[in-house]
């Protein structure tokens, strides 16, 4: 078992981080299990193109005004981002959870995962008992690092039992490398054609090659933004990526986040691209 990282997020809240290696390392890129009260009163995930996967020991989470899920929920491939409410210092958080990276989840749903885009669903939903399983063994588990263990476990036997075609990952990541070819070059460097690409992308990784190209560039000008100290740099951030004009870039990335470059670079956020903490 490789490393367990914990992260002391305030001294209520505790995560425990797993990063894989080896073949599940290929599609998964991070197990983990919190603990405590969030010290923060909202959660954006912004699109990334990885699927989650989250079992709930705790009060049910609420998405949206009425949806509430209780045990285990699967997050599909986001275009926008989602926000989660939290109430600090009432409410205490016990999950645990899996992120996939982008084109890694197929071998463990074994679902059409463009049935799943901007959509959040029990687990129920994929027909089978499999994660009703994992849920009841990870609640017999009392402590968050144990958790990560046992969960790293059954996601490796899950592994095994399953195809493990690395095709989507690898066109996921010539996506990532190029984020701003055209569709057309994309088709030239697979040798597919753009209905053919695009069919597999949907099934094995849950979006287009276009929706991928514009998280990507995304995920870029969230990184470049947080280095920025000037509107010099936000131009070249615009041009650089491949963006029309800076009105464009701006509202893109606002569309996609819920705030402009600038509230973004403000805050320095320190955590991972796809989340962040308000």
């Amino acid at each position: 078992m490789e490393k367990i990282t914990q992260i002391k997020v305030s001294p209520r809240f505790h995560f425990f981080v797993h990063h894989p290696e080896g073949a599940l390392g290929d599609f998964v890129s991070m197990i983990w299990a919190s603990e405590g009260v969030p010290p923060f009163a909202q959660e954006r995930i912004v699109p990334d193109g990885a699927n989650i996967l989250v079992f709930n020991f705790s009060n049910p989470i609420a998405l949206g005004s009425n949806t509430l899920f209780t045990n285990t929920l699967f997050a599909g491939v986001t275009s926008e981002y989602k926000t989660l409410d939290y109430q600090p210092d009432q409410v205490s958080h016990v999950q645990a959870g899996v992120v996939f990276k982008p084109g890694g989840a197929y071998p463990f749903i074994q679902q059409p995962l463009i049935e799943f885009k901007n959509t959040v669903v029990e687990t129920s939903a994929f027909g089978d008992c499999y994660f009703d399983a994992v849920y009841e063994q990870l609640g017999e588990i009392r402590d968050s690092k144990s958790r990560v263990i046992r969960l790293a476990q059954m996601m490796a036997d899950r592994l095994k039992k399953n195809s493990s075609d690395t095709l989507a990952p690898q066109l996921i990541n010539l996506i990532r490398r190029h984020p701003e070819i055209s569709i057309e070059a994309l088709t030239q460097k697979t040798g597919y054609s753009q209905q053919h690409l695009n069919r597999l992308l949907g099934k094995f990784a849950g979006m287009n090659a276009k929706g991928f190209q514009k998280i990507f560039r995304l995920n870029q000008a969230m990184q470049a933004v947080q280095k920025m100290d000037d509107e010099e740099i936000l131009t070249n951030i615009t041009y650089d990526l491949g963006y029309f004009d800076q009105a464009h870039f701006i509202h893109e990335f606002k569309e996609m986040t819920g705030m402009t470059p600038r509230a973004y670079q403000l805050i320095r956020h320190s955590g991972p691209n796809r989340i962040i903490f308000l």
